[in-house]
């Protein structure tokens, strides 16, 4: 895993949308491992729809400058890799 102050830079917006990404790659990664992810004090859980739904969203691309689908693609091609 890469080092976390490797990535800061000295905008600090661009940290924020790095670290949103990771942590949606991280939870695209563990749902389609099968795992659920809670959030602490509530009882609600995220769904691999809602993940998919934000790299696929003009959201993402207006804060990325990336194809969602793309990524998606990408991070599917890692995950058969590593079965």
């Amino acid at each position: 895993m890469v080092n976390e102050k490797e990535l800061r830079s000295k905008d600090p917006y661009l940290d924020l949308i790095r670290m949103v990404v990771n942590q949606a790659i991280e939870d695209y990664n563990r749902l389609i491992a099968g795992k659920k992810i809670s959030f602490s004090r509530q009882c609600s859980f995220v769904s691999l729809d809602e993940v998919i739904s934000f790299f696929l969203s003009e959201y993402f691309y207006f804060i990325t400058g990336l194809d969602g689908k793309m990524i998606l693609n990408r991070l599917n091609e890692l995950g058969s890799v590593n079965e």
